[in-house]
């Protein structure tokens, strides 16, 4: 019997979008930070995150990735959703002491009130101690319970964090390894990034730093659904077409790898099946099939319901599947037959998700995808043809495919590289059957690209309908560039000097990609060092400035190859030198000329003179070498002091900036000058007066003399005692030389006397130099009478018994004139100075210890003076008078004398020790 022919349309959906169906997410309780040891002392910590994108691999079995695969830097583009993305924390305690601490590892947990997780667990349950990088007095560490912090620190509005508590050795670095989860709808945490952070147990980088690793997440996949779902009635046979690809995608990896990759094989399995339908009913048949983009297999649970428009009429529950990394894999088959008349056929499926490897629940599930079918009247579909097309797109790639085992291609030769696209078709098929399309995609040249091979099968039935069946496989390639740091510094490191030099490299994003240091030793002046494992793109790097080193720009590197660089060419702060002029009396520091001799230096030396604050900043960039700073002497200067830097020696890195700097202390020198007048008007003609400037002069000693001085009627005045500005500040003498009789203003100066015992007829009176002044003196002067008396001493030395030394004043003043001295008349000098050396006259033996010679010798003296024109005294006077009586009662001849008395002795000292006063002009 022939039955009515009926026309079936097929609808599929293969979606490869993800849509979640996750509810409001519920933050868990926040739970406050519980120390369980004190905070780490001294202690240098290291936060690393595996970056796959470099030619890393991945340990499924450990959640761990190959060494050269951790960086502190950005973790790449190549981690999944779900994915658990090692970390490690590396801990080095130095010459800190054995101590038991606490701090923090954590993430980014949400980004908002009820909006999408980021990291969503930290695992396993204590942090791994990798034995292999540790030293072996490292011990285990632990996590405490699983905290949340509401608000969140680090940007995230709800931080997830594990303390971790663990006992160091002194001297031992340890390396833990962990992992953090992404979670499921992490794609859609906002911002450009995720971020795991270590911080102290308060939630900060106080005494830790800055420790954080970044991980992109707008290109991070979910798992996906796909399915289709086909709806036959009154057909003799039902056809269905799937398609599957192995691996789900393709990674060429690291491009710039020793051994890069330049082709990848994928299979490609068309799959038609023939199926009797069920005569009067409609069959419906559905596929649900996973894809698992994570680096570790996930058990998905498929569910699906069919409805006719908006009313179920039955749900599929499929059985946990296992889906290995990168694969797709069919999670639910199902076939059934709905009454007839039934309309608007279509489903919805569903997927939940266990981790079987933390045993910690994935929220929400994965989908819905919907497919519809609407049921038309069709014949026997006995036979269909199948046909593939297919074609590749990015930059670089190619494939090939191999000859099939069914069917055969149109138009292309099999084995042929080329874009596509090629053509297949299988021929009548009247059964069920397959092929599988081996391909090859190949990457030339080698470059960093992305790209989808693109597969669609089509079902033709021999009653006219149609089915397609498509498959996108992504293809991604990556690359691990080096970015070489070239560094050159002067050759000035000697002996155990070493300098170090540190970089921080950012990419364009301002994120720490990666830091590196160049250590210089002794005779090493340009060395390099390499960034590794960096993805193509623009860098930023900036050296840290050393101490006594000239900062240097940030220099900028776009690399689109394996491989860039920058170059650093540091030259040092170089050590200067300077002068600095203090004065006194103050003021006067500017104009002093300085020298700088040393190593670089002109000949003769740096010359400089000093500006107005005194200072002499000397231009010579300083060599390595010793050196020396001296000035040039001014007249009438004294250096008193030279101290600081003054001879020094250069030595790098360690004197970088410094300024050496001298200070040299120097004082001017004074003046005494003098205003002469006589009886307060001028200088006589004729009248010369002389006057001397001493040192150390006293009452007992002549001191130095350092000037003598004659003013006369023509000398203008003030005038200087001593050369201008000779005289360095100090306690000097000002003498004037009086005759006997004259009369000066000196002698009622404070503190003046008789130097020497007043032997030479010079009076003097202090005076105190000061820096840079001149000291002047007013002396006024009057001649006989009233005049000094002069002392013994003077008498002796200014008479015939001292020829060609002093004048002979004593007989200049005694011609003409004698006195009695007892009964002896003194009218001639050798009488005189006999007596006036307490001396009888023709002896040779003073009689000193005589009171009558005593007398005689201070009697002398005052006849003498008053002979001069010296001033008498009444008491000097009495002393005289008194004392000659009591030589006229003794008898006393200037030879001999009768006994003396107690009572005359008494009385002949007394008016002696007066008459010695006068003498001296202190009575």
């Amino acid at each position: 019997m022939h039955r009515p022919r009926q026309v079936v349309r097929r609808f599929a959906s293969l979606i490869a979008a993800l849509t979640l169906a996750v509810p409001m997410v519920v933050s868990p309780v926040a739970a406050p930070t519980v120390a369980a040891a004190s905070d780490p002392n001294g202690i240098s910590f290291t936060l690393e995150g595996c970056n796959l994108d470099h030619g890393g691999t991945y340990n499924a079995s450990t959640n761990t990735c190959s060494d050269s695969a951790y960086t502190t830097g950005n973790l790449g583009k190549s981690w999944a959703e779900l994915d658990l993305v090692p970390l490690r924390f590396t801990v080095a305690s130095g010459n800190s002491p054995n101590q038991t601490y606490s701090f923090v590892v954590g993430g980014d947990y949400l980004n908002g009130a009820a909006t999408h997780n980021g990291w969503d667990y930290i695992g396993p349950g204590g942090p791994v101690l990798d034995t292999s990088l540790s030293d072996a007095a490292c011990t285990a560490a632990t996590f405490g319970p699983l905290a949340y912090a509401l608000p969140g620190v680090g940007g995230a509005y709800e931080t997830i964090y594990r303390l971790v508590t663990l006992t160091q050795q002194t001297g031992t670095t340890c390396v833990y390894n962990y992992y953090q989860r992404l979670a499921l709808g992490a794609h859609l945490f906002s911002g450009s990034s995720l971020q795991a952070h270590l911080w102290n147990q308060s939630l900060n980088s106080s005494g830790i730093g800055e420790k954080r690793v970044q991980l992109p997440v707008s290109q991070l996949l979910p798992p996906t659904l796909t399915k289709d779902m086909t709806a036959s009635q009154n057909e003799d046979n039902i056809w269905t077409l799937a398609k599957t690809p192995v691996p789900a995608s393709l990674d060429f990896g690291d491009v710039c790898a020793v051994n890069a990759l330049t082709s990848l094989p994928v299979t490609v399995t068309v799959q038609w099946t023939k199926t009797a339908g069920t005569p009067g009913r409609i069959t419906v048949i559905t596929h649900v099939y996973g894809t698992n983009v994570a680096h570790r297999d996930l058990t998905l649970t498929a569910t699906d319901v069919v409805y006719s428009g908006t009313t179920p009429l039955y749900t599929v529950d499929g059985s946990p599947t296992n889906v290995p990394a990168n694969q797709t894999v069919l999670l639910l088959s199902d076939t059934r037959t709905v009454d007839p008349g039934t309309a608007n056929l279509n489903d919805s499926a569903t997927a939940a998700i266990t981790d079987t490897v933390t045993g910690i629940p994935v929220p929400g599930t994965i989908g819905p995808v919907t497919a519809t079918a609407s049921p038309t009247t069709s014949g026997t579909n006995d036979t269909a043809t199948i046909t593939d097309s297919e074609s590749i797109t990015g930059s670089g790639l190619a494939f090939s495919v191999a000859t099939p085992s069914v069917g055969s291609f149109t138009d292309y030769t099999a084995g042929t590289s080329t874009t596509g696209p090629v053509d297949w078709s299988s021929g009548t098929r009247s059964a069920s059957g397959s092929v599988g399309f081996s391909k090859t995609v190949t990457l030339s040249p080698l470059q960093v690209t992305s790209g989808t091979l693109s597969d669609t099968a089509t079902l033709n039935g021999s009653d006219g309908f149609t089915v397609d069946a498509t498959a996108d496989i992504g293809i991604t390639s990556t690359a691990a560039v080096t970015l070489t740091i070239n560094k050159t510094i002067p050759n000035i490191l000697q002996g155990a000097e070493t300098q170090t030099f540190d970089f921080v490299v950012k990419d364009s994003t301002d994120a720490t990609a990666g830091t590196a240091s160049i250590t210089f030793a002794a005779g090493e002046y340009s060395k390099h060092v390499d960034v590794p494992n960096l993805s193509p793109g623009t860098y930023t790097v900036s050296e840290t400035t050393a101490t006594g080193w000239n900062p240097q720009d940030d220099q900028q590197v776009t690399i689109t190859g394996c491989s860039g660089s920058v170059n650093f060419e540091n030259t040092f702060a170089p050590a200067s030198a300077s002068a600095v002029k203090v004065t006194v009396p103050a003021g006067q520091q500017a104009g002093w000329t300085m020298v700088l001799t040393g190593p670089g230096t002109p000949l003769g030396g740096e010359q400089l003179t000093t500006d107005a604050t005194g200072t002499a900043a000397f231009a010579t960039a300083l060599q390595e070498g010793s050196y020396t700073i001296t000035e040039v002497a001014q007249t009438g200067w004294d250096q008193t002091s030279a101290t600081g830097d003054c001879s020094f020696t250069v030595d790098y890195p360690a004197d970088f900036g410094t300024t050496f700097t001298c200070t040299f202390n120097n004082t001017e020198r004074g003046n005494i000058a003098l205003i002469k007048t006589f009886q307060g008007g001028a200088i006589p003609a004729g009248d010369t007066f002389t006057f001397q400037v001493r040192q150390n002069a006293t009452s007992a000693s002549d001191g130095t003399v350092l000037s003598t001085v004659d003013v006369t009627s023509g000398t203008t005045f003030p005038v200087n005692l001593i050369a201008p500005n000779s005289l360095v500040p100090g306690a000097y003498q000002v003498c004037e030389l009086l005759q006997p009789g004259w009369g000066s203003t000196i002698t009622t100066m404070t503190g003046h006397f008789e130097p020497n015992g007043g032997v030479s007829g010079y009076f003097c009176v202090p005076v105190t130099v000061t820096a840079g002044q001149t000291t002047t003196l007013t002396i006024d002067n009057t001649p006989p009478p009233g005049g000094v008396a002069l002392t013994i001493g003077y008498w002796k030395t200014h008479s015939c018994q001292a020829p060609g030394k002093q004048a002979d004043v004593l007989t200049a003043t005694l011609t003409g004139h004698g006195f009695l001295v007892g009964s002896l008349l003194v009218d001639t000098c050798n009488e005189a100075v006999s007596l006036l050396s307490k001396t009888p006259i023709g002896a040779t033996k003073n009689a000193a210890s005589d009171p009558a010679f005593n007398f005689a010798a201070q009697y002398v003296a005052y006849k003498l003076n008053l002979l001069a024109g010296a001033a008498d005294k009444t008491t000097a006077a009495n002393a005289a008078a008194n004392g000659q009586s009591i030589l006229v009662a003794i008898s006393f001849n200037g030879v001999t004398h009768t006994g003396i008395s107690p009572a005359q002795k008494s009385a002949l000292l007394a008016d002696a020790s007066i008459l010695d006063k006068y003498n001296n002009n202190s009575l």
